[in-house]
């Protein structure tokens, strides 16, 4: 009698366990399978590239380099910024071609930093005419209708020397600032000397009425004499030739004008 009792509570212990077990599995079972359904019920979230790249424009990206200084602002407002050079013909002088010159060497290295095309050119070149007479020209049209982001005028201080008094020179820039403000009144106006000279003494006493007068003014003032060497060091010679700027002396002003457009605030 025991026995057979005993077989029955094994037999009835083996069916528990046996419905446990599978009870055990159907649940399981449905916890996988609600578990995958709510895997793809959420949406993928993309956290972007992490990688940040500044490089040239490769023709396929509208998205410029960022900068900081005049040109960084501008970039943000513009895919394409055009600056116009005024000035006498320190601009140009002294070098084998066009693209050597200063206004040139910095808009090519700006294309290099933002892309090409970011930054246009245009150039109005006075040559060595005197202020008295630009103002009688056609000189301010020219740089009206190229209608510019940024005016770099390099007033005639040069050409005036020992020509012009100073206060004549600068009455004449007053005035051409002014038709300017008039035509062009969201154009960033710098003013900026000619090229330095060595053993310069009344020429120094030009640069200083021109530098007062852009502070007294409120005009950006862009002294790229910092960059050269002394008007006392013979060496200063050595970027020159015949009183303007060779190849290396361009080099110098167009590297100093890049630094100043793209990292002075």
């Amino acid at each position: 009698m025991k026995n057979y009792l005993f077989l029955i509570g094994m037999l009835v212990c083996i069916v528990i366990l046996s419905i446990g077990y599978v009870h055990y599995n159907a649940k399981l079972k449905s916890i996988a399978n609600d578990a995958h359904e709510q895997i793809d019920a959420t949406p993928l979230t993309s956290h972007g590239d992490r990688h940040t790249v500044n490089r040239k424009d490769d023709g396929n990206s509208t998205q410029q380099p960022e900068a900081d200084g005049l040109i960084g602002q501008l970039l943000q407002e513009k895919d394409s910024i055009t600056i116009t050079a005024f000035g006498s013909t320190s601009l140009t002088s002294s070098v084998d071609s066009d693209e050597e010159a200063w206004p040139n060497v910095m808009i090519d290295q700006m294309n290099d930093q933002f892309g090409t095309g970011a930054v246009t050119l245009s150039i109005v070149d006075v040559g060595r005419t005197i202020s008295t007479d630009v103002i009688q020209g056609d000189y301010a049209n020219q740089v009206i209708d190229s209608n510019p982001d940024i005016l770099l005028i390099e007033p005639f201080m040069l050409n005036d020397n020992g020509q012009v008094l100073p206060e004549d020179t600068l009455y004449v820039l007053e005035q051409l600032l002014n038709q300017f403000e008039s035509d062009l009144p969201d154009t960033h106006v710098i003013l900026l000397p000619a090229n330095p000279i060595y053993g310069a003494s009344y020429y120094l006493s030009q640069i200083e009425m021109l530098k007062a007068f852009a502070n007294d003014h409120n005009y950006s003032y862009a002294d790229h004499w910092e960059a050269w060497p002394s008007t006392e060091d013979g060496g200063l010679e050595d970027f020159l030739e015949s009183g303007r700027p060779n190849k290396d002396g361009h080099q110098v002003w167009a590297d100093f004008m890049v630094d100043y457009l793209t990292t002075k605030e």
